[in-house]
């Protein structure tokens, strides 16, 4: 989706989106998965790209809880927070931004990333 979004095919969103819809429908494993967390993945990062960041913090925040649960690495599950972050100080989310830049200062406060982040929900 990331690619697709990335490259503006939008042609090739509308079809993926299409079919987890239809996944999502299914009551076996990958349709659970693809209900609880893919689809909503999906649908924010392609707010977030469309610059609905109300409705990417909205889809994404829950997934934050989530996500470890499709698996992945670390790094891939960090691009959840990442975009959360992004929307919320593009959207001028001031509290969301400032309390999520926080969050990961705690967390890691020599990165220089995290740093810069929490400048910038500040300066919101």
């Amino acid at each position: 989706m990331m690619a697709y979004l990335g490259a503006g095919r939008y042609d090739m969103v509308g079809r993926v989106l299409a079919e987890m819809e239809i996944a999502a429908a299914s009551s076996d494993t990958n349709g659970m998965m693809t209900k609880e967390v893919g689809l909503p993945l999906a649908l924010g990062f392609t707010a977030f790209e469309r610059g609905d960041y109300g409705e990417a913090i909205d889809q994404l925040t829950d997934l934050r809880l989530k996500a470890h649960r499709f698996g992945g690495s670390n790094a891939q599950r960090d691009v959840i927070d990442l975009t959360l972050i992004e929307a919320a100080l593009r959207g001028k989310h001031r509290a969301r931004a400032r309390a999520l830049a926080a969050e990961r200062l705690a967390f890691e406060p020599q990165s220089a990333g995290n740093q810069c982040l929490a400048q910038r929900a500040h300066a919101l």
